[in-house]
């Protein structure tokens, strides 16, 4: 079972995400294979949920930072990390799967208080952010050099329809007579 999964014994909550509050009870267990997990208990909107992080492998830096934004800094003891979470808000999201023929709600807590964020390798600089803005706001594809006849070698009214010579209409990017 995968350890963020748990038996629907609570009031059903729809999938989705919601705001949650840790009410600072926090357990501690190993895995049928030993792995370290933590349970966090959650209130959402009078509805007690937990979720559960696994600690082995991959999944310990992922676990680390959702402990974190649940409010722990560091402590060192049970009762210490029940005190420290206890009140924090953090966003949760919500999903139902069939596991052995029963419907288990998965509780995702998100590291970012407003919700899912995944941080990019590389980010843009402040110079960068303005430039693609405008350029989408102009309607330019990504990655495009900024549009004028000076950029491209392109008359400013390039795409503009011409009459052609043979007078049967308009063709698209083409001088006419050509």
């Amino acid at each position: 079972m995968n350890p963020n999964e748990q038996e629907n014994t609570t009031p059903r909550i729809q999938e989705g995400f919601y705001d949650a509050t840790c009410t600072g009870v926090v357990d501690f267990g190993l895995s049928e294979s030993d792995g370290e997990q933590v349970a966090i208990q959650l209130d959402i909107d009078g509805n007690l949920v937990t979720s559960y992080l696994a600690f082995a492998g991959e999944a310990l830096q992922h676990s680390v930072a959702k402990l974190t934004a649940c409010g722990w800094t560091g402590q060192r003891d049970a009762a210490a990390v029940g005190a420290a979470i206890k009140g924090h808000k953090v966003r949760v999201g919500i999903q139902y799967r069939q596991f052995q023929g029963k419907t288990k709600m998965e509780v995702n807590i998100f590291d970012q208080p407003a919700g899912p964020r995944k941080p990019f390798k590389r980010e843009m600089s402040e110079t960068q952010v303005g430039a693609f803005l405008q350029r989408i706001a102009r309607g330019a594809a990504p990655g495009a050099a900024p549009s004028g006849p000076s950029n491209r070698g392109y008359p400013a009214n390039w795409d503009e329809p011409t009459p052609t010579r043979s007078g049967g209409g308009f063709s698209l990017n083409k001088p006419a007579g050509r």
